[in-house]
C-alpha cells in the first residue's frame, strides 16, 4: 500500500470509530511526573487518527460511565485512581465494568504490576535474570562493598529515586528498616546495582505480534566517575537539571546485544501478559549479563517520550503506531 491509499485507509477509518481518552486529573501540587497525564492527553488528542474525546474521572463513577457513553474504545491513561498510583488499574477494571474495550495492558496484570516485587517475583521464576533483591530481613550478611538501589515498591516514574538510592552492603540493612519505619508507604526494598550500560526495549503490537520494535542505550554524557549512572527522577522530570541534560537517548546498539535483550524483552512480556505497547528497562553488567531492571506496561508517551523516539527510529508514523495500539486494544478478548 502505498503513502496516498495509506492515508485514504486511515481517514476512512477515523470515521468509524470513537476515542475516549480516560484519565484521573493529577491533584493540585503533584509531581511533574503525575502532571505528564495532561500532556500525554494533550498529545493523544493531537496524533490518535481517529474522532476523539477527553473523559476524566473525578471520583464520580456514575458521572464516568456516563460519559464514556458513544466511545467505541478508550485509550487507558489512568495513572492513579482515587490519587493513588498503586491502584491505578482500577480504571482499567472500571472500563471492563462498562464493556469498553480499551488499550494497553488488562487490569488483572495490570493490578500486580504495580508492586515491582511480584513482577521481580514472576520473571525470575520464569528464568530471565533480574538483580539480586534484598527485602528487609530477606538476605543476611550481604558483602560490604557490594552496592544497591533502594526503590518503593509501588511508586513509578523513577519517583523516589537518585543518588542517595544507591548504598552499601554495609549500610543496606540499617538504611532499608529506618526508611520504611518512618514512612512505611514507600514499601522501600533493594536491587543489587548493576554496574553497567542500560538499556531500553520497547514493544509494540504489529502484524506479527507484540513484539520489540526497537532498543535504545542511555547515555550518561561526562558523569563524574563516583556519580551513580542511574535514570533517576531529576533525570526523568526536572528539565533544567543537569541530570536530564547529561542524559541522552541512543539507537545505536550493537546489534547482536540488540537482538539479545529483544528476545528477552519480548519474553518477558509473555511472561507477564502484557498487551498493546510496553517498554522493558535493562542494565548489561561488564561481563554481558542483562538483568531486566523495570517492567513499564503503559509507557509514557509525548513529542519527547522514549516510546515516540522508538516507534518513529523504527520507521513507523506516530499516527500508525497509536492506531495499532489501539486495533490491540479493540481485538483483545471482553
Amino acid at each position: 500500500m502505498n503513502s496516498t491509499s495509506e492515508g485514504r485507509k486511515i481517514v476512512s477509518e477515523a470515521r468509524k470509530i470513537s476515542v475516549g481518552i480516560c484519565y484521573e486529573p493529577p491533584a493540585a501540587g503533584s509531581g511533574a511526573d503525575m502532571q505528564d497525564i495532561l500532556t500525554q492527553a494533550a498529545f493523544l488528542q493531537q496524533h490518535i487518527p481517529y474522532p476523539t474525546k477527553l473523559v476524566t474521572y473525578t471520583g464520580d463513577v456514575p458521572a464516568f460511565l456516563h460519559n464514556l457513553k458513544g466511545i467505541d474504545i478508550a485509550w487507558n491513561l489512568f495513572e492513579s485512581f482515587n490519587g493513588l498510583e498503586e491502584q491505578q488499574y482500577l480504571g482499567a477494571a472500571l472500563l471492563e465494568l462498562a464493556k469498553i474495550p480499551y488499550t494497553g495492558t488488562k487490569a488483572n496484570v495490570l493490578s500486580f504490576c504495580a508492586d515491582k516485587r511480584i513482577v521481580r517475583a514472576i520473571l525470575a521464576a520464569r528464568g530471565i535474570k533480574v538483580p539480586q533483591g534484598y527485602i528487609l530481613g530477606e538476605l543476611i550478611n550481604p558483602p560490604q562493598d557490594s552496592r544497591w538501589i533502594l526503590k518503593p515498591a509501588k511508586l513509578h516514574g523513577s519517583v523516589g529515586i537518585g543518588d542517595a538510592s544507591i548504598v552499601t552492603g554495609v549500610e543496606l540493612a540499617t538504611t532499608v528498616w529506618t526508611i520504611n519505619k518512618n514512612d512505611p508507604s514507600l514499601d522501600i526494598f533493594a536491587e543489587e546495582y548493576i554496574d553497567g550500560d542500560e538499556y531500553s526495549v520497547t514493544l509494540l503490537h504489529t502484524a506479527d505480534g507484540f513484539t520489540a520494535i526497537a532498543v535504545a542505550q542511555m547515555q550518561f554524557i561526562n558523569y563524574p566517575p563516583d556519580k551513580p549512572r542511574i535514570l533517576g527522577y531529576e533525570a526523568k522530570w526536572n528539565e533544567d537539571s543537569a541530570d536530564y541534560a547529561q542524559t541522552v537517548r541512543s539507537f545505536e546498539v550493537d546489534k547482536a546485544l540488540a537482538r539479545k535483550l529483544a528476545t528477552i524483552a519480548e519474553d518477558a512480556a509473555r511472561a507477564l501478559e502484557l498487551s498493546g505497547f510496553a517498554r522493558i528497562d535493562f542494565r548489561v553488567s561488564a561481563d554481558g549479563t542483562a538483568y531486566v531492571i523495570d517492567v513499564n506496561p503503559n509507557p509514557g508517551l509525548g513529542e519527547d517520550s522514549g516510546f515516540v523516539a522508538a516507534c518513529v527510529h523504527s520507521g513507523r508514523s506516530i499516527g500508525e503506531s497509536l492506531a495499532a495500539i489501539i486495533d490491540a486494544g479493540a481485538e483483545a478478548p471482553k
